[in-house]
């Protein structure tokens, strides 16, 4: 960087520098005021929200207190039940006329859309909407998540909000209550049927909240966060949208389901960042979200960015025209001063940058001239002593090169390398030879095969002595051995690798017996233990065909060609030696399964369909066996094609199958005869409790006691 430019960068920050200082302080204050105005009203309307729907849903609770110890229906709420079957009976009119004119007046002081009332097992036997009376009647309540009785208690419970079709799809929520006796019995449910719609006029008003912002209800939903109310910018989203828990969008939704209350700026389910305040809505386990666009909070902070940035760009050209000019009267005199300097450095004697100023670098300028005229004096006798000293040195750094390629090729080759001089001791080895013997080079300097030949074995496990190692081979006999597989102890893996060797013997000009031999060897231990492997594996693959009964086959009927694998010859008891042929084959399955076979195998070779077949076949010994036939797929070599398929024992299966049907049908006939003698007693015990109920009547009316109790006791039955 030049210094005319150095100076009039510094002359522009002292004059910028201070400006941008007091912006970014006015900018930020007025942002931090704004935002906290912003989450202080939205914090607010929160608040207001949730109050709302808290009085909303405590004043259904409070009626549902009211209604659950009321007396006219914990006194009829029995007879209801008991005649909920037969509502074109007198009695069943009368108890609903005695409560259409308590529940009816609720129904419409809370403008409900419905009451109803349940028997204990959820079943409706009465409801106040004129519409559903008697269309819903004895119908069991159902298609909304909530608590059961069970579960309860004596809870009040509130349903999820779910789209009502009987009330145009207009959102709606149950209100559930039991009802219990004197005694703590439990009569049934009272069902409130609310609608929530003013829940959603109340979240979807956005006064205060501009053209981008919004509330919305959310709740805990299976691992997410569910919405429970139309989006602004998602209309469609009632009880449909979800966050995951943990996702980077719906920040404040997760963080209001999961029962937090706060506010600040975030990232809302679009998105989009923007400023929220959030709440918890602990009687309805929901959350409440008051949002709006960042973009839109933080307009008017944009607008005075703008307007400080207009200033600083024209105080900045302003501030650079006057730095420049300063800058040019000063770097002048020295960047004329500075290129003498650069031309005397490309080797320029013939330069004069004097100048006629009095001050401090015109005195610089005269006394480089000066000392030009010295330096040009003393180079001529130097140059060819220079020229000399740059030959040797190029030379000496040809060699050196030329010795680090061979050293770095010796030193990073994966394969290890050793040499060894005629007596067989140990010379020279590389890094990787120290990693695959596990010892340092200094521990086999001076050895010799002899005495490193511990733990060394062929591929049989036998010993493997140092005289007859690769090495002291080549050096005995002056060939090359390659290939040859030893096995060593690795001491700092504590475990046997497996090498893979070649010795090559070394010639001095014009002798005949070598004077070294380096030896090249791999680590193929892991090639040993996948050849290991591999013959284990078809050994564990052919015993658990044997014993699974299961076996693989291939076929070409065009040629007659069949192979078997060794368990099918033990399944269908042939001899070891026996070489079928595909038509022989077909011979073996019984007269109505052959046909059908060779379509399927046929089918297979020309489009490649696969196919299954369970068969039956006689063996070699005569015995009928049951067989799965399957034909995986056609496979091409060359000019070979085959179908390859699977066989397997199923006999044991088959007479699995016939002794559970067998078992089925005598299971079948028991329950036949139980299910006959259970409605033979039940009809006798209701004709029992019939003329029970009829003995009561008839003593009510000649003013006796009633010597039976049937209502208590219709548990029994």
């Amino acid at each position: 960087m030049s210094l005319r430019l150095k100076l009039s960068l510094m002359f522009l920050a002292i004059a910028i520098i201070p400006l941008v200082f007091v912006n970014i302080i006015i900018f930020h204050n007025y942002k931090d005021a704004l935002e906290a105005s912003h989450i202080e009203a939205l914090r607010d309307t929160a608040i207001y929200k949730a109050d709302k729907i808290e009085s909303f849903f405590e004043k259904l609770k409070k009626f549902m207190l009211l209604s659950q110890n009321s007396y006219v229906i914990r006194q009829n709420f029995p007879s209801l039940v008991i005649y909920s079957a037969q509502p074109d009976s007198t009695e069943y009119k009368e108890a609903m006329d005695k409560f259409d004119a308590q529940i009816q007046r609720v129904q419409s002081i809370i403008g409900l859309v419905d009451i109803m009332l349940l028997n204990p097992e959820k079943k409706i036997v009465y409801s106040s909407n004129p519409e559903h009376k008697f269309r819903d009647l004895g119908k069991t309540l159902s298609g909304v998540r909530r608590k059961s009785s069970e579960e309860s208690g004596d809870e009040i419970c509130f349903s999820d909000i779910f789209p009502n079709r009987m009330n145009r799809n207009r959102p709606g929520m149950l209100v559930i209550g039991p009802v219990f006796d004197e005694s703590r019995n439990l009569l049934g449910e009272i069902v409130y049927e609310a609608d929530v719609e003013s829940i959603y006029r109340l979240i979807m008003d956005k006064t205060g909240l501009g053209e981008t912002g919004e509330t919305l209800l959310v709740k805990m939903d299976a691992g997410n966060v569910l919405f429970l109310n139309p989006l602004r910018f998602d209309p469609d989203a009632a009880l449909k949208k979800t966050v995951e828990i943990g996702a980077k969008t719906g920040v404040p939704a997760q963080e209001a389901a999961q029962g937090r209350k706060g506010a600040g700026v975030s990232i809302d389910y679009r998105g989009k960042k923007v400023i929220a305040a959030w709440r918890y809505i602990p009687s309805m386990d929901w959350g409440i979200v008051a949002k709006i666009d960042s973009e839109e909070a933080f307009a008017d902070v944009s607008n005075l960015q703008k307007l400080s940035d207009v200033i600083l760009v024209i105080v900045s050209i302003l501030a650079g025209i006057m730095a420049f000019s300063v800058a040019k009267s000063i770097s002048a005199p020295i960047q004329k001063l500075s290129d003498g300097v650069r031309m005397l450095g490309d080797g320029n004697l013939d330069i004069s940058v004097a100048t006629v100023s009095k001050d401090e670098i015109g005195q610089l300028s005269r006394t480089f001239d000066k000392m030009i005229r010295d330096l040009k004096a003393t180079m001529a006798s130097r140059d060819e002593l220079n020229r000399k000293i740059a030959e040797r040195r190029q030379v000496e750094q040809i060699l050196r090169d030329s010795e680090e390629r061979y050293r770095r090729l010796f030193e990073t080759m994966t394969e290890g390398i050793v040499y060894q001089e005629v007596s067989g001791r140990i010379i020279s080895m590389n890094l990787a030879a120290e990693k695959i013997l596990g010892k340092t080079k200094d521990e086999f300097m001076g050895q010799t095969s002899e005495s490193t030949e511990n733990d060394c074995i062929h591929e049989d496990g036998s010993s493997f002595p140092g005289k007859e190692h690769p090495a002291m081979l080549a050096l005995q006999t002056g060939q090359t051995v390659k290939n040859r597989i030893m096995g060593i102890y690795n001491p700092k893996e504590r475990m046997r690798h497996w090498i893979e060797i070649t010795a090559v013997p070394l010639f001095r000009e014009g002798e005949l017996r070598p004077y070294q031999v380096y030896t090249v060897f791999a680590d193929v231990t892991s090639r040993k233990r996948f050849e290991d492997a591999l013959r284990d594996s078809e050994m564990f693959l052919n015993e658990t065909q044997r014993i699974a009964r299961f076996g693989g086959w291939r076929a070409n009927p065009d040629t007659d060609m069949l192979e078997w694998s060794e368990s099918i010859y033990e399944i269908i008891e042939a001899p070891r030696g026996y070489k079928p042929g595909a038509a022989e084959d077909i011979r073996l399955y019984l007269p109505e399964y052959a046909p059908l076979l060779k379509e399927k195998v046929a089918g297979c070779m020309d489009t490649g369909e696969k196919f299954m077949l369970e068969c039956q076949l006689k063996t070699f010994s005569g015995r009928i066996l049951w067989v799965e036939l399957r034909g995986l797929k056609r496979v091409v070599e060359g000019k070979n094609t085959y179908v390859m398929g699977t066989f397997q024992d199923i006999t044991e299966r088959k007479l699995g199958e016939e002794r559970i049907r067998m078992s089925i049908q005598e299971l079948q006939k028991a329950n036949d005869e139980l299910s006959r003698f259970n409605r033979l007693m039940v009809d006798r015990e209701l004709r029992m409790v019939e003329l029970k109920r009829r003995i009561n009547e008839l003593s009510v009316e000649m003013g006796r006691e009633i010597p039976y109790c049937v209502e208590e006791r219709k548990g029994k039955f």
